[in-house]
């Protein structure tokens, strides 16, 4: 026969939590709280994810259809050119989508145990995936056609800053 004896040198949690809430040292907090943060945090994870996917896609089409790299091997200051033409503000966009895209992953459940260089790198390399799949699929040139929509600020990037061309 077993029996289930407490050992004396280990304290009782149980009985700590009760006598802290009822000193008012920890309170209690509904369920819906918590399920309404785990919504929160996942759909603020997917629509980072979409907005990132979107902006590095954009970014890449900029430089595609501006011929920014060619530009580095001609002339005799090919970075002045480069570097005149270059998308500062969407490439700045991307810099504070991916740190917001790190943070959230961080929170989830499935990578708060990783190292920050290990998620990181996880999610340059799904970003690159996705956006190579909507450039597979055509997604820029459907944008640039504008097909009988207007998107507000999209709509006048593509105009105003890529220039025209099917592939």
């Amino acid at each position: 026969m077993t029996r289930n004896i407490k050992p004396k040198n280990k304290p009782d949690i149980k009985q700590d939590i009760m006598t802290q809430i009822r000193t008012g040292k920890l309170s209690m907090k509904a369920r819906w709280i918590y399920v309404a943060q785990k919504i929160g945090l996942k759909s603020g994870l997917a629509l980072t994810v979409l907005v990132s996917v979107f902006l590095v896609n954009l970014f890449l089409f900029y430089i595609k259809t501006n011929n920014l790299l060619p530009t580095l091997h001609m002339g005799t200051a090919p970075y002045q050119l480069f570097l005149h033409n270059f998308p500062y503000l969407l490439f700045f966009l991307i810099l504070i989508s991916f740190t917001i895209l790190n943070y959230l992953l961080k929170k989830t459940d499935l990578f708060y145990k990783m190292p920050s260089y290990v998620t990181a790198g996880l999610i340059i390399i799904l970003l690159l995936l996705s956006v190579m799949l909507l450039f597979c699929c055509g997604f820029n040139d459907h944008m640039q056609l504008n097909q009988g929509y207007h998107i507000p600020i999209v709509s006048h990037f593509y105009m105003e800053h890529c220039p025209f061309h099917l592939n």
